[in-house]
């Protein structure tokens, strides 16, 4: 679990790095929609750390959508 926090504040701290000074320069409505990719980062950082099996993307897409995309590729499997 130390190792996964270090290797996340390395990598996050060397893009917030890079990044500072746009985010400087940025305007009010970049710094908004910058904050609302910062809520999916700390939930993906959170289960990198915990190494836990949360819902996350694949989940939700296999949920809203895999139903549908199971029959068109048991469709196409049966029509060669």
């Amino acid at each position: 679990m130390l190792e996964q926090i270090a290797v996340l504040l390395l990598v996050g701290s060397a893009l917030f790095a890079r990044n500072v000074s746009h985010i400087r320069r940025a305007d009010k409505r970049e710094k908004w929609i910058l904050g609302a990719f910062l809520l999916p980062i700390l939930y993906l950082s959170a289960m990198y750390i915990t190494d836990s099996d949360w819902v996350n993307l694949h989940d939700l897409a296999n949920e809203s959508i895999g139903l549908v995309a199971r029959m068109i590729v048991g469709w196409l499997e049966s029509h060669p």
